[in-house]
């Protein structure tokens, strides 16, 4: 289908698998059908420095665009080709003829080992069939760039763990056959070691100090990387794409703390990135929290997700600044206290959000004979939705409760880009929807659609509804 050639050498084009439409249901007892995916590319380019990239194509070009708009890169298209200079390291998609089988290019530095401990787990070129590889105290995982581990790293009651390299974690090994497959364990009112069932990429349990560097994870049975009640976690340059199944996330933190996130490009089915809390964790805050630099693709679900669960005292002191949602689905920055914590000192900052003609209705199937219809519809997702209504589902459910606060929350200079031919304004909803929570300072200011400034809010202009 394509050609790509960087710095005028020819590059390996690889395969991923994404989800086809926004066409999900609750988990019916098996995973989705691969009929609902299709395939994309991924491009991986390493160095420093401009690069000079050229793509040619066996169907003629009749549009083209290379994402985040923000970064202003220039397309050359011919008929039959196009071409364009990156001048520095940066995570992008570009869409040929519309949305579907896109490519991702990933062009990023080279992890330099000497900045790693010696590996425990060293995959060299290849393809290496590993599983279920368990991590314990102090272990440290290098994937270089030619290797392919099909497995999931899991972690339980461990510290001080590094994982690295410029390869692939690829989780396509693992079937997910449990109810309770996005956490990963049977109840998630009490944790039991011995209960996993489903690790996704990476998952670890009441762990310490983790880093991961570098690599891309693709193809999980669940949620690509996922934490619970784990403190110190650090996550630079990683890719997380190729996500179709059922509850795929990108990555998500739950009852976790002290937390950096940059450089990182999300593409997931479900939320990209998630904050919450479990009962089984609650006893642990979801607090310190900085990601910036991140580009996001979501296909269903929220961009940026606090809540619904929310089972834990505080989520607080969470930023995410200087990022770009590329692509989105449901709801674009969420805050959703649907249980009891006190969520506050939430900070969105320069924040580039786009919105395309092509994105598709989202559709819950209702049964297995089901196929995905919208009739060329475009749907126009939430830009902004902080609201307070109560979760109520897998037996942790929440009643009005005076513990339940949203206040000190600041969405400053968001900067929203909207396709031509898109007849609707997305919409910004703050709903106090029970009696006994709180919401207090909530401030929503500079934002702008195609360059027009809109009125500032602040609470309490919001009404009971």
């Amino acid at each position: 289908m394509y050609r790509i050639f960087v710095n005028g050498n020819i590059v390996e084009l690889e395969k991923i698998t994404v989800s086809a439409h926004p066409f999900n249901r609750t988990w019916p007892g098996k995973q989705r059908d691969p009929s609902q995916s299709e395939t994309a590319y991924m491009v991986r380019c390493f160095g420093e420095g401009k690069l000079d990239v050229v793509i040619e194509t066996k169907e003629e070009i009749k549009a083209a665009v290379i994402r985040p708009l923000s970064k202003n890169i220039a397309l050359n298209t011919e008929k039959h080709k196009i071409s364009f200079s990156l001048p520095a390291n940066g995570k992008y998609a570009i869409e040929i003829n519309g949305v579907h089988h896109a490519i991702h290019l990933l062009y990023q530095k080279s992890v330099n080992h000497s900045d790693f401990p010696k590996p425990t787990y060293w995959f060299k070129k290849g393809h290496y069939n590993v599983g279920l590889l368990k991590l314990k105290n102090g272990e440290t995982v290098c994937i270089e760039k030619d290797a392919v581990v099909h497995g999931s790293l899991l972690a339980v009651d461990a510290k001080d763990i590094t994982i690295y390299g410029d390869g692939i974690l690829c989780g396509d090994w693992e079937e997910r056959t449990e109810r309770h497959g996005d956490i990963g364990f049977n109840n998630e009112n009490i944790f039991q070691p011995e209960d996993i069932h489903t690790c996704g990429g990476i998952r670890t349990y009441r762990c310490n100090n983790i880093s991961i560097s570098g690599i891309t994870v693709t193809d999980t049975a669940s949620y690509a990387i996922s934490f619970f009640a784990t403190d110190k976690i650090s996550i630079e340059n990683v890719n997380v794409l190729g996500l179709w199944k059922y509850n795929c996330d990108g990555i998500d933190f739950f009852n976790s703390s002290n937390i950096t996130v940059k450089d990182c490009f999300v593409r997931s089915f479900d939320d990209s990135m998630c904050m919450k809390g479990l009962t089984a964790f609650s006893y642990m805050n979801t607090e310190n929290a900085h990601i910036s630099n991140c580009v996001f693709w979501c296909d269903w679900g929220k961009n940026f997700d606090i809540g619904v669960a929310s089972a834990c005292k505080e989520i607080k002191n969470i930023v995410w600044e200087n990022c770009d949602i590329i692509h989105n689905s449901s709801e674009c920055i969420a805050i959703s206290n649907g249980q009891w914590a006190d969520v506050h000192d939430i900070v969105y900052k320069n924040i580039n959000i786009e919105y395309a003609k092509s994105t598709e209705p989202l559709i819950f199937q209702s049964s297995d004979e089901q196929v995905y219809e919208a009739d060329g519809a475009t749907h126009v997702p939430v830009l902004i939705n902080i609201h307070d209504r109560r979760r109520n589902w897998q037996g942790n459910i929440s009643y009005e409760d005076d513990r339940t606060k949203i206040r000190n929350i600041l969405i400053d200079n968001i900067n929203v880009r909207m396709e031509q031919g898109i007849d609707q304004l997305p919409s910004i909803q703050v709903a106090k929807t029970t009696q006994k929570s709180v919401f207090e300072n909530i401030s929503i200011q500079n934002v702008f659609i195609n360059g027009k400034k809109l009125k500032a809010y602040k609470y309490p202009n919001c009404k009971l509804i």
